[in-house]
């Protein structure tokens, strides 16, 4: 059986070999992750190396001891973490499949932009913090959102692997645009978003879903609509479109600056971005 020590290196030379391939930010994180390897199994005593290496502990039945971990061989393990980074792929690409939307009718991307505004203090940043801190929504807010699940199956505020942040089409049977009860619900969903200009960025990221179907009343989307997948992708699109000279490949180390980017951007600016997005996640439907 080959050391733990030795395995450790042999692991974190196959992690670095494989991270040499990937963009940006998954790149980093499996170099990261190297460390982390080298001091787990550096520790042979640590009840989790055997799981990773393939390491098991057996009896000495006679001498009544327990001797080990004994572990698999380096082709072992590199037959398993690329099993593990297979698998991430496919993962991956489920992710990206879920994330697509299908619509039907005829689309026109181009719709108005909202109304003109300055940033009080000239810092939309701030200006977002201050306006989702008092959770204050436009004149006729929750109808367009009743209107707007005319034309999907459901809207996602929050947390888009939260099943208790949707808010399904079937609700029109339920409910009329006026209700409180539905703006209850919509208030409810916004409230459960921790950070202000977020919150904030999703009321304008309705507001674009609003006006993007006032001016399709015949288009309908045939999924769940997540404002996390629309906003993230309106970031990516936001910082592409002022940074061209940057590969693409390697978004991911300028995502932060992406982000900031985006909360010191106008509605107006962000509304474009926003409809770019929608845009590319309809690509393979023949819609652009």
């Amino acid at each position: 059986p080959f050391d733990a020590a030795a395995q450790a290196e042999y692991v974190a030379y196959i992690v670095e070999s494989v991270a040499g391939k990937l963009p940006g930010c998954e790149a980093e994180h499996l170099h990261a992750t190297v460390g982390w390897f080298r001091e787990l199994l550096h520790q042979s005593s640590a009840p989790m190396a055997g799981a990773l290496v393939g390491g098991q502990q057996w009896h000495d039945h006679a001498k009544g001891t327990v001797k080990g971990p004994v572990f698999a061989p380096p082709p072992a393990i590199g037959v398993r973490l690329r099993a593990v980074l297979a698998d991430l792929e496919h993962a991956r690409a489920a992710l990206q499949r879920n994330e697509q939307l299908h619509l039907r009718g005829s689309v026109q991307w181009t719709v108005p932009a909202p109304l003109d505004e300055q940033p009080s203090g000239g810092d939309w940043l701030q200006h977002r913090i201050r306006l989702g801190s008092l959770q204050r929504v436009p004149r006729d807010f929750h109808a367009g959102i009743w209107s707007l699940l005319n034309h999907c199956r459901g809207l996602v505020i929050g947390d888009k692997l939260e099943r208790r942040n949707r808010l399904t089409s079937a609700l029109l049977l339920e409910t009329t645009p006026g209700e409180r009860n539905f703006a209850a619900q919509v208030e409810q969903l916004l409230g459960r978003i921790d950070a202000p200009e977020y919150r904030q960025l999703c009321c304008e990221c309705l507001l674009s879903l609003m006006a993007f179907t006032a001016t399709n009343p015949d288009v309908h989307f045939d999924d769940d609509i997540a404002l996390d997948v629309v906003i993230g992708h309106a970031v990516r699109v936001g910082w592409q479109c002022e940074n061209p000279a940057q590969d693409p490949a390697h978004y991911g180390n300028h995502k932060a600056a992406a982000w900031d980017q985006f909360y010191r951007s106008s509605p107006a600016v962000c509304r474009n971005w926003q409809i770019a997005a929608l845009r590319e996640l309809a690509k393979d439907e023949g819609l652009v």
